[in-house]
């Protein structure tokens, strides 16, 4: 302390009073005990995006559409799921036809919507990873389009059914429907149709239900 008030002197001009000298000390030391008794703040753990199941008795439909580089052909992926994780149903159908990302997404929404009613499933949730078709359809917003049409289908099939909620999720946790319509996209024939999980898409459907046993 003594050379730091030489050296505040000596670029300064002037001598600090001690008791300056003493209370520059115990600030300080005050600090200095502060930073090492402070707890060591670690940033948050990413939560793992991962598929999660329905509860009890319900079943669970995800979908996702994908369009070819050309935009000249679209292909979409429908899975469905029971409470278990266990795959109840797929879907990978292929379209033809120059359309935005959004009209495939509805196209699928659509298609999800006909499957459940054609499966007989009692009550469901949806779920995709496109979020404007995802408030399109949870606000039932009239539209004056080509879009707005696909919407009220979905709107007029969801009235005889028991559609429990509809939600966003991230990519991630929509791997099986988002593989079914990349490989719908190139595929032939035009429409699968699965009631066990094909083997392109097994090892993650084991995956999600291994979550289940952790």
């Amino acid at each position: 302390m003594a050379l730091n008030n030489r050296n505040y002197a000596l670029f300064n001009g002037k001598i600090r009073h001690p008791l300056s000298l003493v209370n520059l000390a115990a600030h300080s030391l005050s600090e200095f005990h502060e930073a090492n008794t402070r707890p060591i703040m670690t940033p948050p753990q990413t939560a793992r995006l991962r598929w999660s199941a329905p509860p009890s008795l319900h079943f669970k439909i995800n979908f996702d559409a994908a369009i070819s580089t050309a935009q000249t052909i679209f292909g979409i992926g429908v899975v469905v799921r029971d409470h278990e994780g266990s795959f109840m149903a797929g879907l990978a159908k292929k379209f033809v036809g120059s359309v935005s990302v959004e009209i495939a997404e509805a196209h699928v929404a659509r298609e999800v919507v006909y499957l459940a009613r054609n499966l007989m499933i009692p009550s469901f949730i949806l779920e995709g990873d496109a979020a404007s078709i995802i408030k399109l359809i949870l606000h039932k917003e009239n539209i004056l389009s080509d879009l707005g049409l696909i919407l009220e289908d979905i709107y007029l099939a969801l009235l005889d059914q028991l559609c429990i909620d509809v939600k966003w999720i991230p990519i991630e946790a929509n791997k099986v429907a988002h593989i079914l319509a990349n490989r719908a996209k190139n595929a032939n024939p035009y429409k699968s149709l699965w009631n066990a999980p094909p083997n392109f898409v097994k090892q993650i459907v084991l995956d999600d239900l291994q979550q289940f046993q952790e």
